[in-house]
């Protein structure tokens, strides 16, 4: 039910019903998982947060929470907690784009900038082969200055969908502003 009010809008509703549905069976999966995530949309971040820790509690080696975590972290400016919960995501499945870039960007705003460059090069090597994951990961090279590892990526996403237009795009411009440089 809870799923169903969120999709018509009913984000309150939908937030509600989770939590009911968290009172009857504590360890009810998809409450736990949908909870943050409604309670966010509602601008309860604090709430998005403690619901996120709840369910790791319960599925401490499901990535994807930990990272979701991370984000709300960041999103609330607690860019070390953050980290920690993007090394946690980040350990439990190394081939998901999102928290690998997302750590080398913390790593950034952190200070750390030739960790956050090197974080991103064994991304490159982990993610996933797709595309779409290769771009990301040339972005956020690219954004840190590391126009070497960028155009790295590009080429990646280029072996993987030669007609992929952002890769295709992104690589030319990049090339471009190499020239110039």
């Amino acid at each position: 039910l809870g799923v169903q009010l969120g999709v018509l809008g009913d984000v309150a509703g939908e937030a509600a019903s989770l939590q009911a549905a968290l009172d009857l069976s504590p360890s009810h999966k998809e409450a736990l998982t949908r909870l943050g995530p409604s309670l966010d949309r509602l601008g309860d971040r604090c709430g998005a947060i403690a619901a996120c820790r709840a369910a790791i509690e319960a599925m401490p080696t499901d990535a994807r929470i930990h990272y979701r975590l991370a984000c709300y972290l960041r999103q609330d400016r607690d860019l070390a907690g953050a980290l920690a919960a993007c090394r946690s995501a980040v350990r439990l499945e190394p081939s998901l784009v999102g928290p690998q870039v997302q750590f080398a960007v913390l790593q950034d705003e952190l200070g750390e900038r030739h960790a956050a460059q090197a974080s991103l090069r064994e991304a490159l090597q982990r993610v996933e082969a797709k595309a779409e994951s290769y771009c990301l990961i040339a972005t956020a090279m690219d954004q840190l200055g590391d126009m070497d590892g960028a155009l790295a990526a590009y080429r990646a996403a280029l072996r993987e969908d030669p007609q992929h237009q952002q890769a295709l795009a992104s690589f030319d411009a990049l090339m471009r502003r190499a020239r110039l440089d």
